[in-house]
Formats: C-alpha cells, sequence, structure tokens
C-alpha cells in the first residue's frame, strides 16, 4: 500500500472504507476488518501535505 499510495495526492477519490476493504483483502487473514478500519482513519487523520507528490523524497518511501 505505500508503495502504490506514498502521498496523500495518490489517495484522492478513495474513502476509508474503501482503502480498508484495499488492505483488507490483503491481509486480512491477520487483522480484522475493524483494526485496519481504526488505523486507516487514524492515518488520515494524522496526514498532511508536507511535501509535494513528485518530490524525490516520496519516490524513496515507495522504493522502502
Amino acid at each position: 500500500m505505500i508503495r502504490k499510495y506514498a502521498h496523500p495526492d495518490y489517495l484522492a477519490g478513495l474513502t476509508v472504507k474503501g482503502m480498508t476493504e484495499r488492505l483488507y483483502r490483503v491481509i486480512g487473514k491477520h487483522f480484522t476488518k475493524k483494526l485496519i478500519y481504526i488505523k486507516v482513519w487514524t492515518a488520515a487523520l494524522n496526514s498532511y501535505l508536507a511535501i509535494a507528490a513528485n518530490s524525490i523524497e516520496i519516490s524513496i518511501i515507495g522504493m522502502l
């Protein structure tokens, strides 16, 4: 998910429910949907646009 959505601009149009469903398909066997929803919601609340989406730092984050 980080590789695909390394910057908030890449999440445009997605809802918390949509992100939860995508994550659940990948990691659902390890975590409950409720826990994933809470974590996605918390991340959304705590995120902000600190750097531009086309910054080299975003590419580096995606490669991690």
